[in-house]
């Protein structure tokens, strides 16, 4: 659009700000940014932009040719507003590179808490217009600073390049991955809900696991692990700011609970979080020393309970066990699970739901193995849903 010639303005206007609007950002701010290196507020951008057009087209009066954008910015900008004193013409590509250098953590490669911050705000305005929902992943790799102190500093980058190159073999073209600081890595992911965040999350800790396990950094085996936490806008925050808090608390339940693994933790009443299976899977229950496991509908589940509907007659307090049958391996050994009825409900005549807390929380492989149903998870990139 910049290299347009003779363009009509309000046509030129009206389309750039359709463009920012459909894709969700400051589209007009941006251009002002690209062309002037000028940061201001949106619809002050398009004011401005509307008034260098309109002398743009006073310049193409008296020339008799359109002198095009650039130029008539910085003559507008230098001696009719006289915003920019010293003005200097820098090639794009070369002006790109050095924009580029300031969102790049340069150690990685990946982009920087300054870019993280930026199109995080982009983000949430995406999904508050279109009512989205996109993911936050904390990342940390575990006891790093045992690296730095046991191998120097040479090992602990080419460690820290490792564990960057791991997250962009595992991330969608759409997502963002980025260095926070030290050692802790961020992955935004639109449009992304909670148990598709925890799959891509828990594919990259398996990941990293495997490459600093089974190879060596530099000449040296490292041996490392890392775990992380996740938030989700809007159910856990509606700023930047509270979505990182939140995720960094799972991050801290993920080392509590003793490192290298994904926690899927957040504020709520509930201490876990309820994922429905709306009849999926086969799920058995036993609850009678003497009969036989019978089929039942899987209502809920949970990282410490499940919600499960029967016809059987069973009492509050009765112990009973679930096998669950594995989506990803049907012919292996179903997940075993045992726990206590604490709550009945009724919902007809002849079936009443059984609320179970268990005697041991489900483990991360069981929860997601079962709530996926088998359904595979997007490729490695591009633009898919994780589920």
């Amino acid at each position: 659009m910049i290299a347009e010639v003779d363009p009509d303005p309000g046509e030129w206007i009206g389309r750039l700000v359709r463009i920012g609007k459909a894709e969700g950002f400051p589209s007009c701010a941006n251009v002002v940014r690209l062309l002037a290196n000028l940061v201001r507020g949106e619809e002050e951008a398009e004011a401005l932009l509307i008034r260098i057009l309109d002398h743009r087209l006073e310049l193409a009066t008296a020339l008799a040719r359109d002198p095009g954008l650039q130029v008539a910015t910085v003559d507008f900008l230098s001696n009719v507003e006289a915003l920019l004193r010293n003005p200097k013409v820098v090639e794009l590509a070369q002006f790109e590179k050095t924009m580029q250098s300031a969102t790049t953590d340069p150690l990685t490669g990946l982009f920087n808490r300054r870019h993280l911050t930026r199109i995080g705000e982009r983000e949430i305005a995406r999904c508050r217009r279109h009512r989205l929902q996109f993911a936050i992943v904390l990342i940390d790799l575990d006891r790093f600073k045992r690296v730095n102190d046991q191998f120097g500093h040479r090992v602990g980058d080419l460690a820290l390049r490792k564990a960057a190159d791991c997250m962009r073999k595992t991330i969608r073209d759409v997502d963002v991955a980025c260095r926070y600081g030290g050692e802790e890595f961020v992955l935004l992911l639109p449009e992304t809900e909670r148990l598709g965040a925890y799959v891509v999350a828990d594919r990259l800790r398996i990941r990293i696991r495997e490459e600093f396990q089974g190879k060596p950094t530099g000449d040296s085996q490292l041996n490392l692990t890392a775990s992380g936490g996740i938030a989700v806008f809007p159910q856990d925050g509606r700023e930047l700011p509270i979505l990182m808090e939140r995720a960094d608390e799972g991050l801290y339940e993920a080392k509590r609970a003793g490192r290298d693994r994904i926690t899927l933790f957040h504020k709520e009443r509930r201490t876990h979080i309820r994922y429905p299976l709306n009849g999926r899977g086969d799920i058995r229950m036993h609850h009678d020393p003497s009969g036989a496991w019978t089929l039942v509908r899987g209502v809920d589940i949970s990282y410490g309970g499940m919600l499960v509907e029967t016809g059987q007659q069973v009492d509050r307090d009765t112990v009973v066990r679930f096998r669950l049958a594995k989506s990803s391996d049907p012919v292996a050994d179903p997940w075993e699970l045992q726990g206590k009825v604490v709550r009945i409900e009724e919902p007809t005549a002849l079936t009443r739901r059984l609320g179970v807390a268990l005697e041991q929380p489900i483990p991360d492989t069981c929860l997601t193995d079962y709530i996926l149903g088998g359904r595979p998870a997007a490729g490695e990139s591009g633009g898919g849903s994780y589920l």
